[in-house]
């Protein structure tokens, strides 16, 4: 009978293990990401690249830029875009290695955006979440947003370093 329990409790103990494991592994929402209160805090998010080569390129949630499920609609809210890049304002170190994937994978959203051929393409990124600290966000009647965020609009309240791409346009 105790090694039945033992027996039993090392296959729950492993199990859990594996669960936990395969959880950790499996990408992040966009909402997810953007519900998470960390900075600083490297995240793995698949999600739909939105934006052009003029005003820069975010990671979308799939609902026409509004609000995730749960969230206010209006006052003291955000988008569900995630903006990214490789910005080295933000403090955050890439190798050369990094950077290097970065720079081919801006420019191949860069050309697509041209050609008009970018069709927000899914894709799961790796990066450093870097938020701003009480940004308040508001959202016009028109649908669009403003505020004290992370980006020059102010609608975000975080921005996504890239540090590596898994899944390319």
């Amino acid at each position: 009978m105790k090694n039945a329990r033992l027996i039993f409790c090392s296959i729950a103990i492993v199990a859990g293990i594996a669960q936990t494991t395969r959880a950790e592994s499996a990408p992040l929402t966009v909402c997810e990401v953007l519900s998470l209160g960390s900075d600083r805090h490297e995240v793995t998010v698949r999600g739909e690249v939105v934006g052009s080569h003029h005003h820069g390129f975010a990671l979308s949630a799939g609902l026409n830029g509004d609000p995730c499920p749960g969230w206010r609609r209006n006052l003291f809210t955000a988008p569900s875009i995630i903006p990214f890049g490789s910005n080295p304002d933000f403090g955050v170190h890439l190798t050369d290695q990094q950077k290097e994937s970065d720079r081919e994978f801006f420019l191949r959203l860069r050309q697509l955006s041209l050609e008009g051929r970018l069709n927000n393409p899914t894709v799961t990124v790796t990066g450093v979440v870097v938020r701003k600290t009480w940004s308040l966000i508001f959202r016009r009647a028109d649908g669009s947003y403003f505020g004290t965020g992370i980006d020059p609009q102010g609608a975000s309240p975080l921005y996504l370093v890239i540090t590596s791409i898994r899944d390319r346009p």
